[in-house]
């Protein structure tokens, strides 16, 4: 039943009554648009959450939509940990001729790590070490939890990301990192929407052969992306589309002249991440967290939130004192990002905690 109260172009109805008014927007993907926006409860509570609306299209089934995203939120649901942003509630607009499903979700006020990166990369700065391992460790621990949680009714929550990349991690200017979009590629069907150039430096080789997904391909996402943070990007400036196509299928990285001095342990870590052959690699996120952590005390380096806040609201300034602080920090914003890739849930078995 839908609620008593209709939505407006400003508000949107949950079917138990209660109603999300959209704030502002503040981004927009392939596959739809985020807003800012409160869910007002009962007794005046007001909470601030972000709410993405998903697009749809006369080829593509509203209600198709809708029942893969209430499944990937019946398995998130099961799923805690400080690093995953939480779905909150799944429903759909009101529109009778072409209802649009839409998430309401956790919103966290920060920086993604794209912006992050590309800012500094635009300024000549490499990413601190003790930032990037505790980027690295903190998704591959939302990632596992992602896979291993148990649900309500006792079965693991087997959630795979399927298309993690910069923009779906974000620091928040408290200090914590955050993964968000578990899942949502799975929204739509291959064929319906095109990754973005951008988003395939973190594919694996075996996905861009159009071979299925495993928990080994959110590895690989990962270990890309530490990658580019310990060593640079993987692309060279000026590589054409189909030559970039070329490099992730065969599973291949841009290699510096001038590349830093990493511990031989980490580069390991590094290299088995994003191996060409799944089988070389890790078998899930949460076995390269273990080897990450370890590393880390290793070198004496601590997990603590200060080291993602200075990067967050101070570091820029602080190495750049200077630049504009328009220059010197990226772009602030409340970041909720997109996926625009087909996802699946792997089927786990508690045999393979063992």
């Amino acid at each position: 039943m839908r609620a008593a109260h209709p939505a407006t172009t400003d508000s949107l109805a949950l079917s138990d009554g209660r109603i999300v008014t959209l704030v502002e927007p503040i981004g927009r993907g392939s596959v739809g648009e985020v807003h800012r926006g409160v869910v007002e409860g009962a007794w005046g509570v007001r909470r601030p959450v972000a709410v993405k609306l998903y697009d749809t299209s006369a080829d593509q089934d509203s209600g198709d939509v809708m029942r893969r995203l209430g499944r990937v939120a019946r398995h998130a649901a099961g799923v805690r940990h400080p690093a995953f942003i939480q779905i909150l509630e799944v429903d759909q607009t009101d529109d009778y001729h072409q209802p649009r499903p839409f998430a309401v979700m956790e919103l966290v006020t920060g920086e993604s790590l794209a912006s992050l990166l590309r800012s500094w990369r635009e300024h000549g700065l490499r990413v601190p070490v003790d930032f990037a391992l505790v980027v690295a460790l903190k998704a591959a621990e939302a990632l596992g939890a992602a896979l291993f949680s148990e649900s309500a009714d006792g079965s693991l929550t087997s959630l795979l990301h399927g298309d993690l990349s910069p923009r779906q991690i974000l620091v928040s200017d408290q200090g914590e990192v955050k993964v968000g979009d578990f899942g949502q590629g799975a929204l739509y069907d291959p064929v319906s929407h095109v990754r973005s150039r951008s988003a395939i430096a973190y594919t694996a080789p075996e996905v861009a052969r159009g071979l299925p997904r495993d928990a080994r391909a959110d590895v690989f996402s990962l270990g890309a992306m530490l990658h580019e943070m310990l060593v640079g990007p993987r692309f060279a400036a000026g590589t054409g589309t189909a030559d970039a196509l070329d490099m992730v299928r065969d599973a291949e990285f841009h290699m510096s002249l001038v590349e830093p001095n990493l511990p031989r342990a980490l580069r390991k870590i590094v290299d088995r991440a994003v191996a060409a052959n799944p089988i070389q690699r890790y078998a899930h996120a949460r076995a390269l967290s273990f080897d990450l952590r370890r590393e880390m005390l290793r070198m004496g380096l601590c997990d603590a939130q200060t080291s993602i806040r200075q990067a967050v609201v101070g570091w820029c300034e602080v190495r750049t004192p200077t630049l504009t602080s328009e220059i010197a920090s990226p772009r602030r914003s409340d970041v909720v990002p997109k996926l625009d890739a087909e996802d699946t849930i792997p089927e786990i078995r508690r045999a393979d905690l063992k």
